[in-house]
């Protein structure tokens, strides 16, 4: 199942228990290919910003929590699913609220839309 428009792939994935016998393949692999460096460190609020400027603003694991997160949307484009490459958690996808009406239209399991404005990353390897 592709959705182009969306630059997201689901791919089938099967699942094997630990003897090798399948034990399901219900299951699919999303793939988002775009990574953007959008994340806007002016506007956006976050724990450890002066240790983040002393790195020269590259060393992303300086940041130990993000409160508020702004997106410089002019770097997005029409790009509606994406990884935001310049952000400690560049592992967790973003996706537009027309790609989030998709994934609940088809009602994907272990799937949390949390919206941009209320989203707070917090790193748990940080006591």
């Amino acid at each position: 199942m592709i959705d182009s428009e969306a630059n997201v792939n689901f791919l089938p994935a099967s699942l094997y228990d630990r003897k090798g016998k399948l034990a399901s393949d219900d299951y699919f692999l999303m793939h988002i290919s775009h990574q953007i460096d959008c994340l806007d460190y002016t506007e956006s609020e976050y724990e450890d910003r002066e240790a983040f400027k002393a790195s020269g603003e590259t060393d992303l694991d300086v940041i130990t929590k993000v409160n508020k997160i702004v997106l410089d949307v002019t770097r997005i484009g029409g790009v509606n699913a994406f990884f935001v490459s310049n952000a400690p958690f560049a592992y967790l996808p973003v996706v537009d609220e027309s790609v989030g009406q998709k994934f609940r239209g088809i009602e994907l399991k272990g799937l949390e839309l949390i919206p941009v404005n209320t989203f707070v990353w917090k790193d748990l390897g940080v006591l």
